[in-house]
């Protein structure tokens, strides 16, 4: 899995930090979610964990595609952001 990410493997004693980083992380994205306008919100969720299509969800929310493209990315770079100021 480390090598796949293009990360070196840690150390076992570096478990503990590694672990908090990853649940400083979920924190962060949870927030910057909770951040997020609920279409936005929705469209990204829906794309990223139901694997639903552009199409399908703009049928959803009764939207264009090029919408749910604008969230999905206006989504995304709100998180990136976050975790950009964060770590």
């Amino acid at each position: 899995m480390f090598a796949a990410s293009g990360m070196g493997v840690p150390h076992w004693s570096d478990w503990p930090e590694v672990a908090l980083q990853g649940e400083q992380t979920q924190s962060i994205v949870i927030g910057a979610l909770g951040e997020l306008p609920p279409a936005v919100r929705t469209a990204l969720l829906q794309h990223r964990f139901q694997d639903l299509t552009h199409r399908e969800i703009a049928l959803r929310l009764g939207v264009s595609e090029r919408t749910i493209e604008r969230y999905i990315k206006d989504g995304l770079s709100h998180i990136a952001s976050r975790l950009g100021n964060k770590l």
